[in-house]
């Protein structure tokens, strides 16, 4: 009724003091950090002699920005970052479908097979594909048929191999992002879905879809933001060490 005073939500200590150790971890790892470099980027450091830090009035965005390769540069990581993630979500999709289907057996043990790669190191990826990449012996190549093709070596196909081997550690993330949103359809929906005789793309784009995007406030899409840099810096720094091409202009420049 108008007029009546609203209550007050009552704080839930209990779940805050849960969430604490994780945000306070999460703030010095990563928030204070970022403004540390931030404020850093104003400045002229020297490792060298660290008692003396000079203000640089913007030199060092003044380089960047008058740096001939930074427009290309930031051209092949708005590809870098648009590929992975595209690509992320469509086969992400496609398996999260598949493992929600009723009728299919073993799911759990399915589930955690392609959720392993997610749980490996990043290092330990960027090594293991840069084994799979190898000129000489690397099996990507075997399969191919190619004869000593460097494919981290090579300007055409370096972008490529980058985002597949990215794709590859955080696709099982947004696998199980999206799973969780699709069981949270109401079984009664689906079964009066089948009952009218919806075909599966319109069970997928009428029910699935609205449901989703109803409740996805709940979840945090970027979780899979921060290990993509990780996996693709090894990989470019060992094609760099081997001197394959001059490639000079870094693919993620992140």
């Amino acid at each position: 009724m108008a007029g009546m005073p609203k209550k007050k939500k009552k704080i839930n200590w209990f779940m805050v003091s849960l969430l604490a150790p994780a945000v306070g971890m999460l703030a010095v790892t990563i928030i204070i950090p970022v403004f540390v470099v931030i404020r850093m980027s104003f400045y002229h450091y020297n490792l060298l002699d660290m008692n003396h830090i000079t203000w640089n009035n913007f030199g060092n965005y003044k380089a960047v920005f008058a740096d001939k390769e930074f427009g290309s540069t930031f051209g092949r990581t708005i590809i870098y970052v648009c590929g992975t993630v595209f690509l992320q979500f469509i086969i992400g999709l496609l398996v999260a479908l598949i493992l929600n289907m009723k009728n299919l057996k073993g799911k759990r043990a399915f589930r955690s097979l392609l959720f392993l790669p997610w749980t490996i190191p990043s290092l330990v990826v960027a090594v293991t594909w840069m084994f799979i990449y190898q000129p000489q012996y690397g099996i990507a190549n075997y399969l191919l048929g190619f004869d000593d093709f460097s494919i981290l070596g090579n300007p055409k196909t370096a972008m490529l191999g980058v985002i597949i081997s990215a794709v590859w550690k955080q696709m099982p993330l947004m696998m199980i992002m999206l799973l969780s949103g699709l069981q949270t359809v109401p079984e009664d929906l689906k079964e009066a879905a089948e009952i009218d005789g919806a075909t599966g793309i319109q069970k997928f784009f009428e029910h699935h879809v609205p449901l989703y995007h109803a409740g996805d406030q709940d979840r945090d899409p970027d979780l899979h933001r921060i290990e993509l840099p990780d996996v693709c810096a090894v990989l470019y720094h060992d094609r760099r060490r081997s001197g394959a091409c001059d490639y000079h202009a870094a693919p993620l420049h992140l």
